[in-house]
């Protein structure tokens, strides 16, 4: 009896991965789609991180255009949509639309609503960087993942050369987007140099973070 409960739970589980897999190709082959036709400046959705009042639209670009009017996402080709593989990175200023992502905790979930599917990701790590420090946000990595970032110290309102980083990896959703309580429980933090296992093309010596976000 043992064996074969042992046995249903295995072929269970395979069936869950075999779908999320399934699911995650649906999700890049309409991402990849999505990215031949949008362009700079075009509303993508909506963000909002649990536990926080981080809630707002969500753009392609990250000029004070996009900035203005919600966070927005780095379009550059070291940099991914929602739900390709590659780093999303986002930004928001401290003063308006990104001034509660201090409060994030770890573990806690990222959403990101688009017209090509709902994309959720757990809260890593949170890390004071530097402007220059882009060896330190993923862009041009292969594995997906997703940074957010504003100007800190918090509320700032004038240029300051330091980010506050929000790192966060993919997790599954339910059809309702729900995150099954097993993934959402307290991790341990990992160590920083940790994660940054990702592959790195080399960025100009003079480009900084978040150029709009002072």
């Amino acid at each position: 009896a043992n064996e074969a409960a042992e046995a249903a739970r295995q072929e269970e589980e395979r069936l869950a991965a075999e779908a999320a897999a399934a699911k995650r190709a649906e999700q890049v082959t309409a991402a990849q789609a999505e990215h031949d036709s949008v362009q700079y400046g075009d509303k993508l959705g909506r963000i909002w991180v649990e536990g926080t009042n981080v809630d707002c639209a969500l753009y392609w670009g990250d000029s004070e255009s996009q900035f203005g009017r919600g966070a927005g996402c780095r379009a550059e080709g070291d940099c991914v949509l929602p739900g390709e593989n590659g780093t999303v990175f986002i930004g928001g200023h401290t003063g308006t639309y990104f001034s509660d992502l201090g409060s994030t905790q770890l573990g806690a979930i990222i959403h990101l609503e688009t017209d090509w599917g709902d994309f959720t990701y757990k809260v890593t790590d949170m890390q004071v960087i530097q402007e220059t420090d882009v060896d330190k946000v993923r862009w041009g990595a292969e594995e997906p993942s997703c940074i957010l970032y504003t100007c800190y110290p918090f509320g700032i309102l004038t240029h300051t050369p330091q980010r506050y980083a929000v790192y966060a990896d993919p997790v599954s959703a339910d059809e309702y987007g729900v995150v099954p309580a097993e993934t959402t429980e307290h991790i341990a933090t990992i160590p920083f140099v940790g994660l940054f296992r990702y592959v790195y093309r080399g960025i100009p010596g003079l480009t900084v973070i978040g150029t709009f976000c002072n």
